[in-house]
C-alpha cells in the first residue's frame, strides 16, 4: 500500500522520503550520498566527429554552468535516487562574445522535485505547466523550459502523475525498519542505564527505607540512579545482604542489534550495491 508515502491525492510525497530518508537514516544518506559523489567524480568527455571538445555549447553547459561539473552531477544524482526524479531549469542567459557579438549561454539549475508540481490537462495527458516552489514565491515554467528526467513507474500513478519511481518505494519498509532500529539502539543505551541491582535479599533497598512507601518518589529516586548513560554496563549496590538481579538486554533486545546489517543489506540492493561498501563485513556473497 502506497498509504504511508503518498499525500492526500494519491500522489508520492518526495518530501516525506526524503525527510525519513536521506535526512534521518544513517544507512540511505551513506548509500545515496556516496553514489552521488562518486558520479560527481567521474570525467565527462565531449566528442564531435571523433574530436574531443574543450568549448562549445554543450561544454559549457557541464563545465561552465553556475553549478562545478560536480556539484550539478551530485544534486541530480542525490534527487534521483530519492526521489525518482530530476527537474532542470532551462535557462538562456544572454552575453556578448570577443568580438561583441550578443550570443546566449545555457544554464541548468536542478529543482527541488518536492517542490515541484505537474499541472496536467488530463483530457488530453498533456503538461500545462510546472509549478515550483523556490521557497519565497511561487514561480510558473512551460514545458519547454524543463528537462524532466524520471525513473520508470509502471504503476497507475506513474501513468496519471507523470512521476518516476522512487527507489525508496520499493525500500519503504527497509528504510522504516532501519530508522526504527536506530531509534531502538539510541532508547537502549539512553535508558539501558545499570546493567543490574544488588539489594538485601531480607530488607529494603535502601530507597524504600529513606522515602517511605511514597512509589513515585521511589521510581523518581530509581530513574535517576539508574537510567543514566554514564551508568552504562555498570552495577547498583544499596545497604543490605547482597542479591544480584541482571537487568540487561533480552533476547529481543540482541536481535534488534543483529537486524541493522539486514535493513543495510536490504537497502543496498535496492540501489544494486555490495553491502561490503558500508563497512558490512560479514556479508560474504561478494567477499570470494
Amino acid at each position: 500500500m502506497l498509504g504511508d508515502y503518498v499525500n492526500y491525492s494519491g500522489i508520492k510525497d518526495d518530501a516525506k522520503l526524503i525527510d525519513e530518508g536521506f535526512i534521518t537514516s544513517a544507512d540511505v544518506y551513506s548509500i545515496v550520498s556516496f553514489i552521488a559523489m562518486k558520479s560527481g567524480d567521474l570525467p565527462i568527455d565531449i566528442f564531435t566527429d571523433g574530436e574531443i571538445q574543450t568549448e562549445g555549447n554543450i561544454f559549457d553547459v557541464i563545465y561552465n554552468n553556475e553549478l562545478t561539473k560536480e556539484e550539478l552531477l551530485n544534486r541530480l544524482n542525490t534527487f534521483q535516487g530519492l526521489t525518482g526524479d530530476n527537474f532542470i531549469l532551462k535557462t538562456e542567459v544572454p552575453q556578448f562574445d570577443a568580438n561583441m557579438n550578443r550570443v546566449s549561454k545555457m544554464i541548468l539549475e536542478p529543482l527541488y522535485p518536492q517542490n515541484v508540481f505537474i499541472n496536467i490537462d488530463y483530457s488530453s495527458g498533456a503538461i500545462k505547466n510546472y509549478e515550483y516552489n523556490d521557497g519565497y514565491k511561487i514561480k510558473k515554467y512551460e514545458p519547454e523550459e524543463i528537462i524532466h528526467v524520471k525513473y520508470f513507474d509502471p504503476s497507475i500513478n506513474g501513468l496519471t502523475d507523470l512521476r518516476g519511481l522512487s527507489p525508496l518505494q520499493a525500500g519503504y519498509m527497509a528504510m522504516i525498519a532501519s530508522n526504527n532500529r536506530s531509534h531502538a539502539n539510541a532508547s537502549m543505551l539512553k535508558n539501558g542505564g545499570v546493567k543490574g541491582i544488588l539489594t538485601g535479599e531480607t530488607g529494603g533497598d535502601g530507597l524504600s527505607h529513606a522515602l517511605g512507601d511514597n512509589i513515585e518518589k521511589i521510581q523518581e529516586e530509581l530513574n535517576k540512579r539508574l537510567g543514566q548513560t554514564g551508568n552504562f554496563n555498570s552495577i547498583y549496590a544499596t545497604k543490605s545482604s547482597y542479591k544480584y538481579t541482571p537487568i540487561g538486554m533480552n533476547a529481543n533486545d540482541l536481535k534488534i542489534i543483529e537486524s541493522q546489517a539486514i535493513n543495510l543489506r536490504e537497502l543496498c540492493n535496492i540501489f544494486h550495491l555490495p553491502s561490503q561498501l558500508f563497512n558490512d563485513s560479514a556479508n560474504k556473497m561478494y567477499n570470494n
